[in-house]
């Protein structure tokens, strides 16, 4: 009985905190990355992704190598760092040199910058490389 209560007001403080949708712009409000290029490189990506097409396959094509920077939430899946984005992008995170950060609850709000290394467009993934220090935990459940 405890378990399954346990349970009902984790499902409640989940709905209570996550937003039911949300729109392009909510993805960048981030309190530890404010750069102008950084964010306005990160929404090009995200805007290409969501529309698809050749024009915006290029246009992330210029950007391999850009920084660029996301929030997201994390959910503890064997301590990767792969972060669930807005409208079903993942954000692949390679972290440079090597580390655990693995999210310490089983809900996590994180923040993370790096350079874009490319896009899979199909699979909707985003994948960049960024250091440990980078990859910020804000707000675990």
């Amino acid at each position: 009985m405890r378990i399954r209560t346990f349970h009902i007001l984790v499902g409640v403080m989940f709905l209570t905190f996550v937003p039911p949708a949300a729109n392009a712009a909510d993805i960048w409000v981030t309190s530890h990355f404010t750069n102008a290029t950084v964010i306005a490189n990160s929404r090009q990506i995200f805007r290409a992704i969501q529309a698809g097409g050749a024009k915006g396959k290029a246009d992330v094509q210029a950007l391999i190598g850009s920084p660029v920077a996301f929030i997201g939430e994390a959910r503890y899946i064997g301590g990767g760092t792969n972060i669930m984005v807005r409208s079903n992008i993942v954000l692949n995170v390679e972290l440079q040199p090597s580390r655990f950060v693995g999210v310490h609850g089983a809900f996590s709000e994180v923040e993370v910058m790096g350079k874009l290394k490319r896009v899979d467009f199909e699979k909707r993934v985003i994948y960049i490389l960024a250091k440990p220090e980078d990859y910020r935990e804000d707000f675990t459940l």
